[in-house]
């Protein structure tokens, strides 16, 4: 499928329409379009992208916008191959931490009692493709990874819990650890390796 650069542009300005519905509907043709790897890539490379993550990361986690569910499907597809990852990782690092961070989205994802949110855990699992995240998550001192672990075993989403188990096995991965950090990692690898098979990313999800 092409669409040239303008149009996608005009996409995401609609993301911003006044008008809830219509706005919801530009929001969902970036959902179908982004299950394509390479329109997601261009997406995220345009040079309004930064209105679009920003919209849909407040959305996502529960600040307003468009529906909780719809941004995070948004994001998991966005954010699937390494670069369209890298891109966002890049623009949550420099331009969001800690407001709206890995903190942040690890803060959602641990509360049941918001809906909607279940795919924020293989966009969490796209995004730890890159070290960068990979080394917030994994920051002693801000004991974020630990609190991700219970997920493994969430009953109520084995979207939720296949994109935790996806974003522990990419941490697995990470170098430059302090030694108890690295204990812990082997463990959990091989308790993976045992149990579950995940990759990158879950299949991405679209809207008819």
């Amino acid at each position: 499928m092409f669409l040239q650069s303008h149009l996608l542009q005009r996409l995401i300005d609609i993301t911003g329409d006044d008008q809830a519905a219509i706005a919801k509907d530009a929001f969902l043709a970036i959902v179908n379009l982004a299950a394509d790897a390479d329109i997601a890539c261009r997406i995220v490379k345009l040079p309004t992208a930064n209105k679009l993550l920003d919209r849909l990361l407040m959305a996502a986690l529960h600040e307003g916008g468009v529906e909780p569910n719809i941004a995070c499907i948004a994001l998991s597809n966005l954010s699937r191959s390494e670069s369209s990852a890298s891109v966002i990782a890049e623009f949550i690092v420099k331009e969001r931490e800690p407001d709206v961070g890995v903190k942040r989205i690890v803060d959602v994802l641990c509360r049941p009692d918001l809906e909607g949110v279940n795919y924020l855990a293989p966009f969490l699992s796209n995004l730890t493709q890159v070290s960068a995240i990979r080394k917030i998550l994994l920051d002693h001192d801000r004991v974020v990874f630990q609190r991700i672990l219970p997920l493994i075993n969430y009953a109520k989403s084995e979207v939720r819990r296949g994109g935790v188990v996806g974003t522990v096995r990419n941490c697995c991965f990470e170098t430059g650890m302090n030694a108890s950090t690295n204990k812990s990692l082997t463990y959990l690898k091989y308790s993976l390796s045992c149990k579950l098979t995940c990759r990158y990313a879950l299949p991405h999800l679209t809207f008819g």
